[in-house]
């Protein structure tokens, strides 16, 4: 599993850069970008646990509409 940011908004001259761990895309990108990582690790599986600490965090620092 890696990190990634989706830019939606300003184009991006690059397709993906990886920056300090984290995959930086234009949102445009978005299907192409997980088609892919699906192919590079087919075994890869996302916990419960794992999920919930992913969802704690974005609670903490994304604002609510």
């Amino acid at each position: 599993m890696r990190p990634a940011m989706v830019i939606y908004g300003p184009t991006v001259p690059w397709g993906v850069a990886s920056l300090r761990g984290v995959d930086v895309f234009a949102g445009r990108k978005i299907g192409k970008y997980f088609r892919g990582r699906k192919r590079a690790s087919q075994s890869a599986t996302l916990r419960w646990e794992e999920a919930g600490t992913i969802f704690a965090a974005a609670e903490r620092v994304l604002p609510r509409s």
